[in-house]
């Protein structure tokens, strides 16, 4: 499986736009989700709010579930 980075999509002025494009897209849909707020990030670190934990445990999942079915492609 290649990467961006791999292919060379990342070394021209287009791929650095994508890459900006990308990294707004995901800080503005955390944001909107709530994980910017200063109280349930701290919530997450006593283990009162365990949101943040639930969403990252989830992502983890299924990035390790697509690779793992990309890759026997």
């Amino acid at each position: 499986m290649d990467t961006l980075f791999s292919r060379g999509l990342l070394d021209s002025p287009t791929g650095l736009v994508m890459a900006a494009f990308i990294g707004l897209l995901f800080g503005f849909w955390l944001e909107r989700a709530g994980f910017g707020s200063s109280r349930k990030l701290a919530a997450m670190f006593f283990f009162k709010d365990l949101a943040v934990f639930q969403v990252m445990f989830s992502a983890l999942l299924t990035a390790m579930f697509g690779l793992l079915i990309t890759s026997s492609l």
